[in-house]
């Protein structure tokens, strides 16, 4: 098999949840002495994030560069903040970013929010959104985001803050839909 379709097989289980098969997909290419790519490496990454699988994490990302001359991308950090976040780590995610070789992204940032969204954390997601804010103004998710978690916290005048100066720069949040599919057709709901 080409590393192409072994990395896309990989990234499949990684979406359905199933991390032990991409694990052992991974573990195969290595026996078969597949050479790895720094995209085969963030699909594994992806998939311990995806499982809270955080030691073997680690393991795979402390690897990357001494065992199998990958250089570390951006890409690859955002997994390992994704991983921590997950894992409600969210202390040694910070750490972890605030540490990196590498100028954080919007990415990196963005898996952290995405932790502090799930755990509730307001202070820190403040100083993430904060970040956010800085590098992609017009990313209405973040906006929605921390409103979220403002008003979760019972903090309704910051959440409304959140909420105006959105609509202060003029951004709308696109409202989503589902199709269904009916007798005369698709339909937009």
């Amino acid at each position: 098999m080409s590393l192409i379709v072994w990395t896309a097989i990989i990234s499949a289980y990684s979406a359905h949840g199933d991390a032990n098969a991409a694990l052992r997909l991974f573990g195969d290419m290595l026996s078969n002495g597949t050479r790895l790519d720094p995209v085969t490496f963030t699909a594994v990454l992806a998939a311990c994030a995806h499982s809270g699988m955080v030691d073997e994490a680690w393991k795979i990302f402390d690897e990357m560069f001494l065992k199998y001359g990958i250089q570390l991308s951006v890409e690859h950090y955002a997994c390992m903040v994704g991983v921590l976040s997950r894992a409600r780590m969210l202390s040694e995610a910070a750490e972890f970013i605030s540490k990196m070789p590498i100028e954080p992204n919007a990415k990196v940032w963005g898996a952290l929010l995405h932790g502090v969204s799930v755990s509730g954390d307001v202070v820190l997601g403040r100083i993430v959104y904060d970040h956010l804010f800085e590098m992609e103004p017009e990313n209405t998710g973040n906006y929605v985001i921390m409103a979220i978690l403002y008003s979760q916290a019972g903090k309704w005048e910051e959440a409304e803050n959140v909420g105006e100066k959105m609509n202060k720069i003029g951004l709308k949040k696109i409202p989503g839909t589902s199709w269904i599919e009916t007798r005369g057709g698709y339909e937009a709901l």
